[in-house]
């Protein structure tokens, strides 16, 4: 298992929150997400073979920015 930490710039509600989590949720391999409305920090634990990259595609295709920590 790999861990990944980072931050979700522009998320302004529960509905933000939702839809970021479930996009992460999405992507192949990932097994865990934690992240904080209040904050925009959040956790990922995720199969070896997921890429940060893969992470990002699925924040920005919420519509949201993604900065690594």
């Amino acid at each position: 298992m790999k861990e990944f930490a980072f931050k979700v710039v522009g998320m302004r509600c529960e509905g933000c929150l939702n839809k970021t989590i479930a996009a992460l949720k999405a992507v192949p391999g990932v097994k865990k997400v934690e992240l904080s409305l209040e904050t925009g920090l959040g956790k990922v634990e995720a199969e070896g073979f997921v890429g940060e990259e893969s992470l990002m595609n699925a924040v920005m295709g919420s519509g949201y920015a993604y900065l690594p920590q």
